[in-house]
């Protein structure tokens, strides 16, 4: 990667998306026109896919195939990567906005975890806890934005996963939980503070037989005091359901 000046730059890798035929994505933001944006690993190289805002706040990314779809939890949006690599203002809503005061010495981020399912895109909004859906309509365009989970008890709504059979992973930055929510609604805490997670970031299920089952979740410890809590990790968790695949 170019690196103009990577103090004033700042640049972040933070979303990923890796596809059966190898290709690997991030989405890395910065103040850096030069380097906000996708970029593509192929072959070991890594080459910009398509530009987005200079300081956009880049998060979470998702893959349907075709499109990749990437959150700005700054400004409340998703933009959609073109497989010709353009970028594009794919909805822009309020709800997906920033909101409220920062816990806990934690940034106030909006829309932050992103996934497809079931051909639909949800994304979570930390700021506020809630998940919402968006439909894709045959041309690509973004259908209304709906509650998926209106008002929960978490705090800080990073990422997400899907099992086979709809229930639904969060993991909870500020409330140093991973917990399961089915679609009844019914809600479980898996993981907490007492078995090592401190700001957990991102869960993941396992693509290899082996580990289709097992939930992988990366511990952050950004803030917390040295010596107080475990460094930063990735824990393991087995459930008793096989993950859904997020590789396209």
């Amino acid at each position: 990667m170019p690196a103009p000046n990577i103090k004033e730059a700042d640049p972040r890798i933070n979303g990923l998306v890796a596809r059966q035929n190898g290709e690997i994505f991030v989405a890395v933001r910065s103040n850096s026109t030069e380097l906000a944006g996708v970029w593509r690993l192929t072959a070991g190289r890594f080459q910009k896919f398509a530009s987005l805002p200079a300081g956009a706040g880049l998060n979470g990314m998702a893959d349907d195939g075709r499109f990749l779809y990437i959150a700005d939890d700054l400004a409340g949006r998703l933009y959609r990567i073109t497989p010709q690599g353009q970028g594009e203002v794919w909805i822009e809503d309020a709800r997906l906005a920033p909101q409220g005061q920062s816990a806990y010495g934690f940034p106030v981020y909006g829309a932050n975890g992103v996934k497809v399912h079931g051909g639909e895109v949800y994304v979570s909004n930390s700021s506020t806890g809630t998940l919402w859906r968006i439909s894709i309509a045959q041309d690509g365009t973004p259908g209304a934005l709906t509650a998926f989970l209106p008002t929960v008890h978490f705090h800080n709504i990073d990422d997400f996963a899907f099992d086979g059979r709809g229930n639904l992973y969060f993991a909870t930055v500020v409330d140093h939980t991973v917990e399961r929510v089915s679609p009844q609604g019914e809600i479980t805490v898996l993981l907490q503070r007492t078995d090592g997670l401190d700001m957990p970031t991102a869960v993941a299920f396992g693509e290899t037989e082996a580990t289709r089952s097992t939930l992988f979740v990366t511990s952050g410890s950004f803030y917390s005091p040295p010596g107080t809590v475990p460094h930063a990790n990735v824990l393991k968790f087995e459930t008793d359901q096989r993950g859904e695949s997020i590789l396209r």
